[in-house]
């Protein structure tokens, strides 16, 4: 929708106060997996590369979709965020795959 890559910010994340602040939030149905999807990759960037304005954070990017009266638009309220273009290897920090057997390094 904005021509970018989602990202999840689980930084100083509670499971339980944002399932308080979001309850219809569906973020535990996918992390870390879900069984249906079979597996698939997880890659950590590293936050001291992203910066603004490339990147939007989860609460930044909830305020532009209300001011842009985005209502039709799902997302993760306050743990997506969002980086405008391409994101460079060079920003990788790891890369897992979850998948039934549990989440490892990728390699």
């Amino acid at each position: 929708m904005l021509g970018g890559v989602s990202l999840f910010d689980f930084e100083q994340f509670d499971a339980e106060k944002y399932r308080e602040k979001c309850p219809m939030s569906s973020w535990h149905e996918f992390v870390p997996w879900q069984e249906s999807w079979g597996s698939y990759i997880w890659i950590e960037i590293d936050r001291e590369q992203v910066r603004p304005p490339a990147f939007i954070s989860g609460p930044d990017l909830v305020a532009k979709l209300k001011a842009d009266k985005a209502y039709t638009h799902t997302i993760m309220p306050y743990i997506e965020a969002a980086y405008m273009g391409f994101v460079p290897k060079a920003f990788f920090k790891r890369v897992l795959i979850a998948s039934p057997e549990g989440v490892r390094p990728f390699s």
